[in-house]
């Protein structure tokens, strides 16, 4: 899946930028991020998003915690969608959507509430893109010259 395709590229920075501005907005706890255009081949992405995460973490975690990393998992696709909306093809957010899948897993609930759960958190993540698309469309745009930001709360670009 790699590529040096601008196409492809443009959409995996808006991706990445939809990951990191939601994980930004909606996670204040994360204190550090790391986003990237770069194709990772081993991984077979087309760019990645990394921070602290949650399912990791020891211990009971909040339910509207859990719900707030599956929208910071559904804003990637929403935010390429956006940026080019002929591109529903969701092989672009497939390891996005598993880990989303992860995280209902975790809260417990059966199929139908999975469900129903999934529609919401996607029209959330889709409405959350709309509400910031202007930090979403700054940061693509420093992942197109840069190809990579890392930085913390005090010191990142989110800050503007």
């Amino acid at each position: 899946m790699p590529t040096n395709n601008l196409n492809d590229l443009e959409l995996t920075a808006h991706h990445e930028a939809g990951h990191a501005v939601a994980a930004y907005v909606l996670q204040p706890k994360k204190v550090h991020y790391k986003v990237s255009i770069i194709p990772d081949e081993d991984e077979d992405t087309l760019g990645r998003s990394i921070d602290e995460g949650i399912l990791g973490f020891a211990g009971g975690i909040p339910h509207d915690v859990v719900k707030k990393e599956i929208v910071e998992f559904y804003a990637g696709h929403a935010a390429h969608m956006r940026h080019d909306p002929s591109t529903a093809d969701e092989r672009y957010s497939e390891s996005d959507f598993e880990k989303a899948d992860d995280c209902i897993k975790y809260l417990g609930l059966s199929e139908p509430e999975s469900d129903a759960l999934r529609t919401e958190l996607k029209k959330r993540a889709t409405d959350f893109v709309r509400d910031n698309w202007v930090a979403i469309e700054a940061i693509a745009k420093e992942l197109l010259i840069h190809e990579e930001l890392e930085g913390d709360r005090k010191s990142t670009r989110l800050n503007s």
